[in-house]
């Protein structure tokens, strides 16, 4: 069993006992430690992204917290970051005033994306869609409902 930064018990796996030498925080899913040099050590995942295990994920054992129930019984120890476009550092958000464009952050650095072929961004599915699964759409001229 591992101590807290504020010094309270918690029921944490010791990833030095652990074959991937890598667990997921006990409280919170945007943590995760890791062995190093026979040591744990305390790690963040990027803004807005949460612990999936290691070689998961879009970037150091780590993933966006929609893409399975990474975060259940668990919560977020680290605020959003926001920067233009993006609500966190690293995720998929909807644009602003377009139904047919969607934002990737990655970092913080916004880069707009467009759904073809007719589709539009479903928030709910974070990806494109066909129009009549896409619930008020109101950003778009064309397809108000």
């Amino acid at each position: 069993m591992l101590t807290g930064s504020l010094g309270q018990k918690q029921q944490q796996e010791d990833p030095c006992q652990t074959k991937s030498r890598v667990v997921g925080d006990a409280e919170y899913c945007d943590r995760y430690w890791e062995c190093v040099n026979g040591r744990p050590e305390l790690f963040d995942c990027p803004n807005g992204l949460v612990f999936a295990g290691k070689h998961r994920g879009v970037t150091e054992g780590c993933d966006y917290p929609w893409r399975a129930n990474y975060c259940d019984g668990k919560r977020q120890a680290n605020p959003p970051i926001p920067t233009e476009h993006c609500d966190w550092l690293y995720g998929i958000f909807g644009h602003e005033t377009s139904c047919t464009r969607y934002w990737t952050c990655w970092n913080g650095t916004a880069t707009e994306q467009l759904c073809i072929g007719g589709l539009l961004y479903n928030e709910r599915a974070r990806s494109c869609d066909w129009p009549e699964n896409v619930e008020g759409c109101q950003k778009h001229r064309k397809y108000l409902r």
